[in-house]
C-alpha cells in the first residue's frame, strides 16, 4: 500500500474511533441530544469514507482491515439506534 494510501486510511481510523469513543461517553452519561446525534453522524460519514478508502485499496488492505471495517460500522448501527430509543446503554 502506498504511504499516502495508509495516512488517509490512519487518520479516517483515528477520526472514526475519537467519535465512537465521544459518542459512547455521551451514551454512558445519558446524553442523546442533538450533540450526541450529530456526532453518530460524524462517525457515519467517517465509516462511509473508511469503507471507500478500503475498497479503493483493497488489494493491499487485507481481511483483518475489513473486519475492523465491519466491527466499527456495527458500533456506529448501535449508536445510531441510541438516537430514537436511548434505553439502558450496556
Amino acid at each position: 500500500m502506498a504511504p499516502e494510501a495508509a495516512a488517509e486510511i490512519g487518520r479516517i481510523s483515528a477520526a472514526l474511533v475519537a467519535a465512537l469513543a465521544e459518542a459512547k461517553a455521551m451514551a454512558d452519561a445519558g446524553r442523546f441530544g442533538a450533540d450526541f446525534a450529530e456526532l453518530v453522524r460524524h462517525a457515519r460519514e467517517m465509516g462511509e469514507l473508511l469503507t471507500e478508502a478500503l475498497d479503493e485499496h483493497g488489494d493491499s488492505v487485507g481481511e483483518y482491515a475489513r473486519e475492523v471495517a465491519a466491527s466499527l460500522t456495527a458500533a456506529i448501527e448501535n449508536l445510531e439506534q441510541l438516537i430514537h430509543d436511548p434505553g439502558p446503554v450496556h
